[in-house]
């Protein structure tokens, strides 16, 4: 799947409908159209995953529980 910088911004702006409560989220992603509901996020984060590594754009992330270590 090819993505562009375009489709990182609009996965990462349906994650955020996720968190502050819609329940269904719905957009065109590189040529393909995507549904995630809410239940669904670990699905969404795997999209948005892929997109970062494709463009170059992941980052290392922290979290609490690793007394933050880089994951």
């Amino acid at each position: 799947m090819a993505y562009t910088q375009e489709d990182l911004t609009t996965l990462h702006a349906m994650k955020m409908s996720l968190l502050q409560g819609k329940r269904v989220v719905r957009s065109e992603v590189a040529g393909k159209t995507l549904e995630f509901q809410a239940v669904k996020i670990a699905d969404l984060d795997a999209a948005i995953a892929a997109a970062e590594t494709e463009l170059g754009t992941a980052c290392l992330r922290t979290y609490a529980k690793n007394a933050g270590a880089a994951s």
